[in-house]
């Protein structure tokens, strides 16, 4: 993961109008999900956008909803049955992508 960051793409916009749309999970939901906030942008004019770093709202519209299920589908292989799914290097390279 940590590899696969260092070759993101990063993209600066300026002056632009889009949506913002995010989720703030728990700590413990860390390895399920991403704990913290974690945000996504796209321009009005849908031609740019990702996921967010940091930004400044000038005005906007703020809408919130609280969510209490989570509904998880997971693969149903030998592979995923015998995988290792959380790590020290996995919880570092997570903080990392998410700035």
């Amino acid at each position: 993961m940590l590899k696969a960051i260092e070759r993101q793409p990063k993209f600066v916009f300026e002056d632009v109008s889009g949506t913002l749309i995010g989720f703030r999970c728990p700590e413990y939901l860390q390895g399920v999900n991403v704990a913290g906030f974690h945000v996504h942008f796209i321009t009005e004019d849908r031609c740019g956008g990702g996921h967010v770093l940091a930004y400044t709202l000038l005005d906007g519209k703020i809408e919130v909803a609280k969510v209490s299920n989570l509904r998880i589908d997971l693969p149903q292989t030998e592979d995923f049955a015998n995988a290792t799914l959380h790590s020290d290097e996995l919880e570092h390279a997570i903080r990392e992508a998410e700035g």
